[in-house]
């Protein structure tokens, strides 16, 4: 039976997608620029091919925090951005986003009830996840927050698993299970140290062959069973 629940938070927890565009809508306004649906999946794009380049050790968070917005704003000919001004401003505007995913709080509650041991497993930016947390609030029901920032290491570096259980008890492992959306980071982080995982898959994509899968999940709700809450 898993007693130790490991949860990703972004899109599996807190809906990311939600508050993304809020954020990046509040700052194209910001910067007098006319924001579009396209506008934003240029972004999200964009954005995704830097957090693969950390996943990779590619780049740090330090350097995204201050390339991202300037280096996607020159492509619509705004120049002399100061990053890091604008990525805290962005920031701000995502840790004001308590979007939450549909049955989220209701299974951290029934985890809490049923006595499980929860953690946030995320490569989020520390500060920005507790903020988004708090105000959705979601803090209390988790017994340890494990954000990479912290830990030194992003998923799927087995790094990041090694210091989560380098934490926790060392017989935890073995009842311990990971529960994420992302196959790049949740997915095969796990499958680096062997942990037994449940891919959380909302939109019902394939399933690639080159990953260990344990669980496929479409809806928090199809936890229960596999968690024996």
């Amino acid at each position: 039976m898993y007693k130790h629940i490991l949860l990703d938070l972004d899109d599996t927890i807190l809906d990311f997608n939600a508050s993304e565009t809020f954020a990046f809508q509040k700052v194209a306004e910001d910067l007098g620029v006319t924001y579009s649906e396209t506008l934003l999946d240029h972004y999200k794009i964009y954005n995704q091919s830097l957090w693969h380049k950390i996943e990779k050790n590619e780049l740090t968070k330090a350097e995204l925090m201050t390339q991202r917005f300037p280096g996607f704003f020159s492509q619509y000919g705004i120049h002399n951005l100061i990053g890091q001004e604008i990525d805290d401003l962005f920031r701000d505007y995502l840790a004001t986003g308590a979007h939450v995913v549909p049955g989220a709080q209701q299974l951290l509650i029934d985890l809490k009830k049923a006595g499980k041991q929860v953690y946030a497993a995320s490569n989020g930016i520390y500060t920005t996840q507790i903020s988004r947390l708090e105000q959705a609030n979601l803090i209390e029901y988790f017994d340890e927050l494990f954000i990479s920032e912290k830990l030194g290491y992003n998923k799927p570096h087995a790094g990041f698993f090694e210091q989560v259980f380098k934490q926790l008890e060392p017989a935890s492992f073995d009842s311990s299970i990971m529960v994420g959306d992302s196959l790049s980071s949740d997915i095969k982080g796990a499958n680096a140290v062997k942990l037994p995982v449940v891919w959380f898959n909302p939109n019902n994509i394939s399933a690639p062959k080159d990953l260990t899968i344990d669980y496929q999940i479409s809806d928090l709700t199809h936890l229960y069973d596999i968690l024996d809450l």
